[in-house]
C-alpha cells in the first residue's frame, strides 16, 4: 500500500478542520489554508493553556483551606505596597507557597527572586530550567537547585560569563607573595579560565549535553565573526541556516562601517563621544524613515555606560534599545548600531581590560563580551568609530571587527547573473515574469539556503519583500501526470518556510493548459508585493 504523502494529509487537515470550502485544489491555496490552520492551532493551544490554569483556580476557590490561603495572600499584598517584605512574611509557612504551586505549577522569575519568594524546601519543583547559564556562578544558583529534583542548563560556554568570582591576575598574586613573603611553593598561580559558571562545572562533572548544530537567527556574514574566532577553535562551527538579507539604502551592504571625524577636546570626554552620538542619532532617523528598514528594530550598544546615557539623550525613542554589552545577552535586534568612542591610539588602554585579546583571566572575560556584542544583530551591522580601521591599536578585539565587517561586508545574494535552469519550464516562468513585474523587482533563479536550492526568487527592491517560486515539473509528482507531490519536497518546503521563506507554486499542469491564464500569475504576485 502506498504510504500516504503529504499533500494527501494536508487535504485531510484541511477537511478535518471545516476549511474545504476555501480550497479550490490549487497547491496555493492550500498552503494558504495551511498557514491559517497553524496560527489558528497556536491561538487554540493559548487558550487552552489560559483555561486549564483558570479551571485549577476554580476548583481551588471550592477548597476551603485552599480559598483561605489565597485570601490571606491577597489581604497581606493589598496591606504593603513593598511586594518582598510581603513575600518574606508569607514564605515563613511553606504552605502558602504550596497551594499556589498546585494552582500554578510552572513559575518563571529571576534566581533572586526564586530565593525570596519560594520557601527553601528540598524538591519543591520536579526541574528547573537554567537560563544563560553561562551568566551564572555556583554560588547563585545553588539556592534555586536545592529547591528542585532535576535541573537544565541552557547556556553559551563562549558568551559572557559572570565576572563576580574571579582569580587576579598572576601580577597581582605575585605582588601579594612579595608583600607577605610567601615562599614560592605555596603562591597560588591563576590558570587559563578560572572563572566558571555552572554551566561549565555541569561540563566538567560529565553532565551530558548538546551542542547547537544550527544558526538561524542572522546570515552567514552577521555570525561568521563569531563562528570563525570563537566557535569553530573550539569544533563549535554552527552551520548558517539564515538567508533573510536586508541590504542598506541602495548599497550591497548588510554590514558598514562609518567613519567620522572627532575631536578629543570639543567632542569627546574620557568615556564618551558627542560627535559618534549626534552621528548615530542621524542614522537611526534615517533607518527609521527608509521604506526597508522603517518597520525594522534597532539597537545601539556601546561598551561605556557614559556613552549609553550621552546616546540615550540624543535618541529620543523608547523603541531604540541603548545599552551596554553586559546589559544585551540574550537579546537581539533587526538592526544593531555600534558606539566605540576613542578618538586616539593612545587611549587603548580603556579598552584591553574589555576586549583585549591578549592577558591571563581576562582573556577568556574579554572574548565572552565581544562574542555578545557582535552577535546581536538579525539583519544589518553599523559600525560608527571615530579612528580608521588602520588606527585602532592590535590587541584589541574591535580593530579585528572592523576589518571583518570592511571584508564581508558586501554580499553577492542579490546576483542576477543567470545559473542554468533545470527545465526548460522553469526558464519560460522566468522571463515571463521578469519582463511583466518591472524595474522594481529583482528576479533570481537556483538561490541557495538552507542547503536546497529554490528555482526562482522574486525580490521587491524598495520594501526588500521576497517570496520564492517553484516550477513543478513532472518530478516534483510520485508519478507523471499525477497531482500528489512527493513527501520529500514538502519536507523541504517546510523547513525553508521555518527559516522566514514565503512559497508561490506553478504546477506545469496548469503552465501547459491553453485554458489557463497566465496574468492570474501576475495578479497574484502584486497581491503578494502590495500587502
Amino acid at each position: 500500500m502506498r504510504k500516504l504523502t503529504t499533500y494527501a494529509i494536508a487535504l485531510i487537515t484541511l477537511a478535518s478542520c471545516n476549511e474545504t470550502k476555501a480550497v479550490d485544489g490549487n497547491i496555493n491555496s492550500i498552503n494558504k489554508s495551511l498557514h491559517k490552520i497553524k496560527l489558528k492551532r497556536q491561538e487554540k493551544i493559548k487558550n487552552f493553556l489560559r483555561n486549564r490554569v483558570r479551571d485549577q483556580v476554580s476548583l481551588a476557590s471550592y477548597s476551603v483551606p485552599i480559598r483561605g490561603v489565597i485570601a490571606r495572600i491577597a489581604r497581606a499584598l493589598q496591606k504593603s505596597k513593598k511586594a518582598y517584605r510581603t513575600f518574606d512574611q508569607l514564605k515563613q509557612d511553606p504552605n502558602n507557597f504550596r497551594t499556589l504551586k498546585d494552582i500554578i505549577p510552572i513559575w518563571i522569575m529571576d534566581l533572586e527572586d526564586a530565593s525570596r519568594l519560594i520557601p527553601l524546601e528540598k524538591n519543591m519543583f520536579d526541574c528547573i530550567i537554567l537560563d544563560e547559564a553561562s551568566q551564572c556562578n555556583l554560588a547563585y544558583a545553588l539556592p534555586a537547585m536545592f529547591r528542585s529534583k532535576h535541573v537544565i542548563f541552557f547556556g553559551d560556554s563562549e558568551q559572557m560569563r559572570d565576572d563576580s568570582i574571579r582569580f587576579k591576575t598572576n601580577r597581582s598574586l605575585l605582588e601579594l607573595a612579595n608583600k607577605y613573603k610567601i615562599p614560592p611553593h605555596l603562591q597560588i598561580k591563576s590558570k587559563d579560565d578560572t572563572t566558571k559558571s555552572v554551566l561549565d562545572i555541569g561540563g566538567l562533572r560529565g553532565f551530558p549535553s548538546t551542542t547547537l548544530l544550527y544558526h538561524y537567527r542572522s546570515p552567514r556574514e552577521l555570525i561568521g565573526f563569531s563562528n570563525e574566532n570563537f566557535y569553530a577553535p573550539k569544533r563549535k562551527k554552527m552551520e548558517v541556516i539564515n538567508t533573510q538579507y536586508l541590504t542598506y539604502k541602495n548599497t550591497n551592504m548588510v554590514m558598514k562601517n562609518h567613519f567620522i571625524k572627532s575631536r578629543r577636546h570639543l567632542d569627546t570626554s574620557e568615556k564618551t563621544n558627542t560627535a559618534e552620538a549626534k552621528y548615530i542619532s542621524t542614522l537611526v532617523k534615517e533607518l527609521q524613515s527608509d521604506v526597508k528598514t522603517k518597520n525594522k528594530s534597532i539597537g545601539v550598544l556601546t561598551f561605556f555606560k557614559e556613552q549609553a546615557l550621552l546616546l540615550d539623550k540624543y535618541i529620543d525613542d523608547d523603541n531604540v534599545k541603548i545599552s551596554i554589552v553586559e546589559g544585551i545577552q540574550g537579546d537581539e535586534r533587526d538592526i544593531i548600531i555600534y558606539s566605540f568612542v576613542l578618538c586616539s591610539a593612545d587611549e587603548k588602554k580603556r579598552y584591553v581590560p574589555l576586549t583585549g585579546e591578549y592577558g591571563e583571566i581576562n582573556k577568556d572575560l574579554s572574548a565572552g563580551r565581544v562574542n555578545v556584542a557582535f552577535s546581536r544583530a538579525r539583519l544589518q551591522v553599523h559600525c560608527v568609530t571615530s579612528l580608521s580601521t588602520s588606527e585602532w591599536p592590535e590587541g584589541v578585539w574591535i580593530k579585528k571587527f572592523l576589518e571583518y565587517v570592511e571584508n564581508n561586508g558586501s554580499v553577492d545574494f542579490y546576483n542576477q547573473q543567470l545559473k542554468p535552469f533545470d527545465s526548460h519550464f522553469e526558464e519560460e516562468v522566468y522571463h515571463f515574469t521578469h519582463s511583466a513585474l518591472g524595474k522594481d523587482f529583482i528576479i533570481q533563479n537556483q538561490v541557495e539556503s538552507c542547503g536546497f536550492k529554490i528555482d526562482l526568487v522574486i525580490t521587491n527592491s524598495k520594501t526588500n519583500k521576497k517570496l520564492a517560486m517553484e516550477c513543478d515539473g513532472p518530478t516534483h509528482f510520485e508519478e507523471e501526470g499525477s497531482d500528489i507531490y512527493i513527501t520529500s519536497d514538502f519536507e523541504r518546503q517546510s523547513i525553508l518556510e521555518r527559516s522566514g521563506w514565503r512559497f508561490y507554486r506553478i504546477p506545469y499542469s496548469d503552465w501547459i493548459d491553453d485554458d489557463f491564464d497566465k496574468l492570474t500569475i501576475l495578479d497574484n504576485l502584486k497581491t503578494y508585493f502590495s500587502k
